[in-house]
């Protein structure tokens, strides 16, 4: 337990996320989901990009290293108050090797949350033992669409950035013979012109891709739930939400290989590909139109692993999180 005084009860808590009002991201989901599970608690949130010197019973800040100079402000003013820090994709597989102000960050912290539990292996010992692992959950959306028949849609959600390796899945799907009746769907902002431009100029000449550009989370949630699959390419992630929106609408999933999926969907899951091989991708796509069996493997799975995405179970976690930080 944190030694400082019992917080009063409602606590008044900021969230800080970096790039709020911009395009959806998985943080900005995630921040506004922890805001509601925190309200339904009792307790008074409010969410912004930075710390401004308000009166607080407790700081979250998701992204510990785009979140610095607000949690070095915190950690003055306030030397006795906590600090909870949750992890981003960045922060543990890029930042936290070669960013000195990522580790003082993970320092300063009084738990850190991960949002599966491989994260742990990327941490120092002393960050790993007060991390505390709590799976990001989802719900199906209330308005649930049919499969499209004169096709086999599979979704991707990725904005157009490296880090996503937004456009695998199109090279993957010229690879698939002229009888394949896959269609990509993917979602997603374009963080620069140039990612547009490409993303229109492979939609108009490949008959297996399109490209939606940004949606409302609500529509793609839709439209992910439509989809016989859900795509993942990313190089890296601290956990990503689309895994847990896609466990909880019940969808089987082909992941690229990476701790941030692997520590969500376990070691034996069978739809996995190395990170950046279209080849290995375009191969899984066709075994999973098919081939009847492997795509009930997946789906067997998945049927697994949906109760981490319990929103009873998220809300809990947090709950004992607080209660141990406020012991006295």
């Amino acid at each position: 337990a944190i030694r400082h005084s019992p917080s009063p009860i409602p606590m008044k808590i900021l969230i800080i996320a970096p790039n709020l009002s911009g395009a959806i991201t998985g943080n900005r989901i995630t921040a506004t989901r922890w805001k509601h599970l925190l309200q339904t608690l009792g307790h008074t949130v409010i969410l912004k990009e930075t710390y401004e010197g308000e009166r607080l019973d407790l700081l979250v800040a998701l992204h510990a290293t785009k979140c610095y100079p607000s949690l070095k402000r915190f950690k003055k003013e306030n030397p006795e108050k906590p600090i909870v820090i949750g992890l981003a994709g960045t922060d543990l597989y890029q930042d936290l090797p070669s960013q000195p102000i990522t580790r003082e960050a993970l320092r300063w912290a009084h738990a850190v949350v991960a949002l599966q539990p491989l994260a742990r292996e990327a941490l120092p010992p002393s960050i790993a033992r007060k991390t505390v692992v709590i799976y990001q959950s989802a719900v199906p959306p209330q308005k649930r669409l049919k499969p499209l028949r004169r096709c086999f849609e599979i979704c991707l959600v990725a904005n157009l950035r490296d880090v996503k390796d937004p456009f695998l899945a199109e090279e993957a799907s010229r690879l698939l013979p002229a009888r394949s009746r896959i269609r990509i769907t993917h979602i997603g902002s374009a963080y620069a012109s140039f990612w547009e431009k490409e993303a229109r100029k492979r939609a108009r000449t490949n008959k297996h891709y399109v490209w939606l550009g940004p949606q409302k989370h609500s529509r793609t949630l839709q439209l992910m739930d439509r989809a016989r699959l859900v795509l993942l390419t990313s190089k890296s992630e601290g956990g990503a939400n689309v895994v847990s929106e896609a466990l909880a609408c019940g969808k089987p999933l082909l992941c690229s290989e990476i701790s941030g999926s692997v520590g969500i969907l376990g070691k034996d899951y069978p739809g996995y590909f190395p990170p950046g091989d279209h080849e290995a991708l375009a191969q899984l796509m066709l075994k999973a139109e098919t081939e009847e069996g492997f795509l009930q493997a997946l789906q067997r799975a998945i049927e697994k692993k949906r109760p981490l995405v319990d929103p009873g179970r998220e809300r809990r976690a947090w709950k004992s999180l607080l209660k141990r930080l406020f012991a006295p």
